[in-house]
């Protein structure tokens, strides 16, 4: 029995000098833990991973914002760490393993965003989060939503805590849905680790025990499609939708155009249709091994006449007579106006696509006929403007 306790001390010390070996520089010091208050925060994580991400270093003058240091960084194992610099701290991110990385960190911080004068304080979590939002950065909750339920799930039952610390133990997905959709847009996932989830199409059971380690599971999954869609004109009521990313063999693709669903057909890329007017919703489906729930991603049209009228004066009086001319105006309900106040509806099976007015000597007058249908009130509108001389 004495025999394993010192081995077992031993691999201890071993591990710990490798670590120190691995990110201590003269730009890094490992102090006394009493000397500071290490705030839990998933913020930090995420900043982290997006400085230096990949295997591009980025130099500090073309990050977003600089850190005023030292800095003080927390690990998982109750250690912390003093950053002196920018080399420091690439060194710092670059070390970290699945079994020692950094936590949390010591509030207030000091930074200064590219191209500004002015450096700001950084009191608590919420405004680091708010430095992430400023330089663009995915925070822990985008990557979770993007990413949950497609590459990784919970093995129930899971604690988390909500906005205000609590723990909530939640045994199903309905409850974990209730549960962070109850929570303010603020909120980041906050587990009580460690933590089990369950990984990839086979569902292979993994337990976690830092963001860390999410982070780990999260960069390793492929996901979904980066789905996109794009649409020309081809005439007034005619549409071609293009699916604009590489599609590989693996997904299986769906055009949802008005929430009718129509396969890809294969080799094809694009599907053109003929519209009636009004708003009408496109979207591409895509579903594959990676992404089993699938993802979409829409575009919305208005389909709308274009307008036209023309007007003819009543010889040398001050009245004039207009007349609609477009292929629709059998088909389509639309408005006249002088100046922007309604004067009459017209159009459509009973309308007479005419309208006659008696404008004032010395006025300045915009006439203009504008649609009713959904979508196309700025869109279809067609204007003259008539002055009266005095």
């Amino acid at each position: 029995m004495k025999t394993s306790i010192t081995y077992q001390w031993i691999t201890i010390l071993v591990v710990v000098l490798l670590i120190v070996s691995c990110v201590s520089d003269d730009n890094i010091n490992f102090p006394d833990n009493s000397q500071f208050e290490i705030t839990s925060s998933t913020a930090v994580v995420s900043l982290l991973k997006n400085l230096a991400s990949g295997s591009d270093v980025i130099d500090e003058d073309q990050q977003c914002f600089t850190f005023d240091y030292p800095i003080v960084l927390g690990y998982n194992n109750d250690s912390n760490i003093t950053i002196e610099d920018y080399n420091g701290l690439l060194s710092t991110i670059s070390a970290q393993s699945s079994n020692f990385n950094i936590t949390g960190l010591q509030f207030p911080l000091k930074i200064t965003f590219k191209n500004a004068n002015t450096t700001i304080n950084v009191e608590n979590e919420q405004a680091l989060l708010g430095v992430l939002d400023e330089c663009g950065y995915d925070s822990l909750r985008e990557e979770f939503e993007r990413l949950f339920r497609q590459c990784f799930t919970f093995d129930y039952p899971v604690v988390v805590l909500d906005s205000i610390k609590r723990e909530i133990t939640v045994d199903t997905d309905q409850e974990f849905d209730t549960f962070f959709n109850t929570q303010n847009i603020r909120y980041q996932p906050n587990f009580k680790f460690p933590l089990d989830v369950l990984v990839g199409p086979n569902a292979t059971s993994e337990k976690i025990d830092t963001y860390f380690n999410l982070y780990e599971i999260i960069d390793a999954c492929v996901g979904c499609p980066p789905v996109r869609i794009d649409s020309t004109k081809v005439s007034n009521t005619m549409y071609r939708f293009i699916a604009d990313f590489e599609i590989k063999p693996e997904y299986e693709l769906f055009w949802i155009i008005d929430q009718e669903t129509l396969p890809f057909v294969e080799g094809e890329s694009s599907i053109t249709r003929t519209f009636d007017f009004g708003l009408h919703m496109i979207c591409i489906k895509a579903e594959s091994p990676d992404c089993p729930l699938g993802i979409k991603a829409c575009k919305e049209i208005a389909v709308c006449p274009e307008l036209f009228f023309i007007a003819e004066q009543e010889g040398a009086t001050t009245t004039y007579t207009f007349s609609a001319d477009f292929p629709e105006m059998q088909d389509v309900v639309y408005q006249w106006l002088i100046n922007g106040e309604f004067q009459e509806d017209d159009g459509g099976p009973g309308g007479d696509n005419m309208f006659t007015f008696q404008f004032e000597p010395g006025s300045s007058n915009e006439v203009c006929i504008l649609t009713e249908i959904s979508g196309c009130t700025d869109i279809s509108k067609y204007c003259v403007q008539i002055d009266i001389p005095q």
